[in-house]
């Protein structure tokens, strides 16, 4: 195992800055619960000559636990169920998925 891996898991393991989450493959499949760290960061959209700052919804899970993430999957945090509506991203390293997420509904 790297140092980035071990790394990974001590962060995913923190009580402060990981989180449970429910993933359904698909939106419909049996739960799996996972660990995963969630932020909220504002983006800066711009709309022609505007700009508007916006609230988002991103998380980081290990790809050891979700090797096949994709578009259409859901993941209910604190009773949310949010959508992934995009195709994630793999970190560097091949170790962590980051992927926005946007309330199902």
């Amino acid at each position: 195992m790297s140092a980035f891996a071990t790394a990974l898991d001590a962060l995913m393991g923190d009580a402060n800055l990981a989180v449970d989450v429910q993933y359904r493959q698909g939106g419909s499949s049996a739960p799996t619960t996972l660990r995963a760290i969630l932020s909220q960061p504002d983006l800066d959209v711009r709309f022609g000559d505007s700009r508007v700052r916006a609230a988002s919804t991103r998380i980081m899970l290990r790809i050891s636990d979700v090797p096949l993430l994709a578009p259409g999957d859901t993941l209910e945090i604190n009773s949310v169920v949010y959508v992934l509506y995009e195709a994630p991203e793999k970190d560097s390293s091949r170790l962590s998925w980051s992927v926005d997420l946007e309330i199902d509904g």
